[in-house]
């Protein structure tokens, strides 16, 4: 079993059609994967709400101060968050905009999902991911089943 991923890549791996490695979520997978990201730093310390500070877009998240994770894409959320405080809607967009790739590049790298680039019609190059290590993805559904 690979290192202990993040919610984030957990999530992913979740929400991953096993034969076909598409998302039906796709549309909206910015908000999820956001999400968990804001999940995974609250959990850690590094970032806190305050439950009557809400504004227009939920309730405003802060960055604990001095307390950057050590995980690039947590800090790269991180930093965002520290930009200014937001409301969690907003910050949702701006965390998860632009998670799919690195999320998924992180996955191929630890031999949990399979990257594979074919051409289409001999011209239009696709890139698709499938699960490589099932039994990660069936040990965490488990789990969660638990």
């Amino acid at each position: 079993m690979p290192s202990k991923l993040l919610i984030v890549e957990d999530l992913t791996l979740l929400l991953m059609d096993d034969a076909s490695g598409a998302i039906p979520t796709a549309g909206t997978l910015y908000y999820t994967q956001g999400g968990a990201v804001l999940v995974e730093l609250g959990l850690a310390g590094h970032v806190r709400v305050d439950e009557g500070d809400q504004g227009l877009t939920g309730i405003r998240v802060h960055a604990v101060v001095g307390r950057p994770p050590e995980d690039p894409l947590l800090r790269d959320a991180y930093k965002k968050v520290s930009e200014k405080v937001r409301g969690v809607q907003t910050l949702l967009i701006e965390i998860g905009t632009g998670l799919r790739e690195p999320v998924f590049d992180r996955l191929v790298e630890r031999g949990t999902l399979r990257r594979e680039t074919k051409k289409t019609l001999g011209l239009f190059r696709t890139t698709s991911h499938t699960i490589a290590d099932s039994a990660y993805k069936k040990a965490l559904l488990e789990q969660v089943r638990a």
